[in-house]
């Protein structure tokens, strides 16, 4: 393998002279070696990339930038480049500006490509998160090195944006450098699962899951939101994605205060007997500790944990959602402030191990009040947990790193899932809308009827004619008015069940309707 690797970094480097020139390769502050037992490959990576394998081929990507290995079978060099332009067809990269040029080099053949789309074959949900940002990827650049060996041909893909630093396509030749396959024998056997999407029945997504382990993937619903959760468990090995919604208010009066906290885990919602109220992402962490001390009855004991940079999408993404939420307080009156989870933790207890990413976000708002002062909540993320023993934390933790390296969203069925969330969200703004609109109603009328107590007024309706009037009434004196129907003369003070009462109906007068507060007419 060094020797493969040596020969990918020779012809890239070779290469790299066409657009970015020589220079030499940067150190790693922050990397970490990882090792896939599903798919068979060890690879140095930075803390911002990510591994990717469909049991075709292996990948690796920062979500922008993509390292793609695949292998095959030895033949002629034109049945090969043949091979590799079926797969380049696959990734979705033409724009119709691409251009390709083939060069020799010692170890190969060197392919070099300019003016290629975003690889969509790869990435396929990154067309729905340029859809939801309304971005456009920019154009990009292709280097791929084909590589005879005795037994096959090794095709290394290196893809990035043509913006893209000298920098980072040395840190991409890296990645390549560092790889090594895992002997056959030390490989664990998987099969292909479906995660399903529980309103449809139809498949969500794809994962590979070692053979011989209990398994369950489907979708679940936690207010709007449809997310999917997962359980993997094989004796003390557990992987699982949980979903955690956590809505709280608390509402202080000077005779005292009182909270109500909602918690739903993978949708099943519970009303928790003390309030719960978060404020930063230290104490999201201490709520998933108490989850699973609740669920293990053991005490969970973090060893250490960090908080992860997001990518420029999960920022641009959060920073709308976070300006539509100060939007919406704003409207109502609200002082609100957004943070972003993603953080990395490992918890242990008594042999056991737990290592978890959260991700997700979490909104405070706030209205003070000389009267009553509230505080509202919700934090919404989701938990893909590892579990296993500490004597196999190596072996396990290359099993969970195959799980997680195999999922495969469909676009179509993730953007069902985005549709039917946006109705129920659209008619869940229709609803609170309209009960704000009806609240405000009721605060306007009912300071119009205080005005009118308080100034010894009131409205009354001819029920023949419609016409509204504003006449002089003490608040607590019960009579009625009567309208005389030629004269229109109104008459005040008339007792209701009295004999002037029955006189006046006689004479065809009209009693008038009264309300302090007016009439729905005086409303529109």
């Amino acid at each position: 393998m060094k020797a493969v690797a040596s020969s990918i970094a020779s012809a890239v480097l070779a290469s790299m002279i066409w657009w970015v020139g020589w220079g030499a390769l940067p150190g790693w502050a922050h990397s970490q070696r990882f090792t896939d037992l599903l798919h068979g490959y060890s690879v140095q990576l930075p803390s911002t990339w990510s591994c990717k394998a469909d049991g075709r081929r292996i990948w690796f990507t920062d979500g922008t930038r993509f390292v793609v290995v695949r292998a095959a079978s030895q033949g002629q060099l034109h049945e090969v480049m043949q091979n590799w332009f079926w797969e380049h067809q696959a990734l979705k990269t033409a724009t119709g500006r691409e251009q390709f040029a083939f060069r020799e080099h010692a170890c190969g053949l060197i392919v070099l490509g300019d003016g290629l789309g975003f690889p969509y074959g790869l990435e396929p949900m990154a067309a729905v998160n340029f859809g939801l940002t309304g971005t456009t990827p920019e154009d990009y650049r292709e280097v791929t090195v084909c590589l005879p060996g005795q037994k096959g041909v090794l095709l290394v893909t290196f893809l990035a944006p043509q913006k893209t630093s000298r920098r980072g396509w040395m840190e991409m030749v890296d990645i390549a450098r560092s790889l090594e396959f895992v002997p056959r024998e030390k490989l664990v056997a998987w099969s292909v699962q479906t995660i399903l999407d529980s309103e449809t029945g139809g498949p969500l997504a794809t994962i590979h899951v070692p053979r011989g382990a209990e398994y369950r993937g489907q979708t679940v619903t936690l207010g709007t939101q449809r997310q999917p959760a997962i359980f993997i468990r094989q004796g003390d090995f557990l992987f699982r994605r949980d979903n955690i919604l956590l809505q709280s208010t608390v509402l202080q009066t000077q005779f005292g205060g009182n909270g109500t906290t909602i918690l739903n885990i993978n949708g099943a919602g519970s009303v928790q007997p003390q309030p719960i109220f978060l404020t930063s992402v230290d104490d999201v962490e201490k709520l998933v500790l108490g989850i699973w001390q609740s669920e293990t009855n053991e005490s969970w004991s973090v060893t250490k944990h960090r908080d992860i940079p997001p990518s420029p999408m999960e920022k641009t993404m959060f920073q709308e959602s976070a300006q539509a939420f100060n939007q919406t307080a704003a409207v109502y009156g609200r002082s609100a402030t957004a943070s972003m989870i993603k953080r990395e933790l490992r918890a242990e207890a008594g042999t056991l191990v737990r290592e978890a990413f959260l991700t997700g976000s979490l909104f405070l708002a706030q209205q003070a009040d000389f009267i009553s002062a509230s505080q509202d909540c919700t934090a919404s993320f989701s938990v893909m947990m590892s579990q296993f023993t500490k004597e196999n934390e190596e072996h396990d933790r290359g099993v969970v790193l195959g799980i997680m390296a195999s999922v495969r969203f469909s676009p179509q069925a993730v953007l069902a899932i985005l549709e039917r969330s946006s109705i129920e969200n659209a008619r869940l703004n229709r609803m609170v809308l309209e009960m704000v609109q009806e609240q405000e109603d009721f605060n306007s009328r009912m300071a119009t009827a205080w005005t009118n107590a308080l100034s010894d007024q009131t409205y009354a309706r001819d029920p023949a004619t419609g016409e509204i009037m504003r006449l002089y009434k003490h608040a607590w004196d019960e009579t009625d008015f009567w309208r005389d129907p030629v004269w229109n003369t109104v008459l005040d003070g008339v007792e209701p069940g009295s004999e002037l009462e029955d006189v006046l109906r006689s004479e065809g007068w009209r009693r008038l309707d009264q309300s302090l507060e007016g009439f729905p007419e005086q409303w529109k």
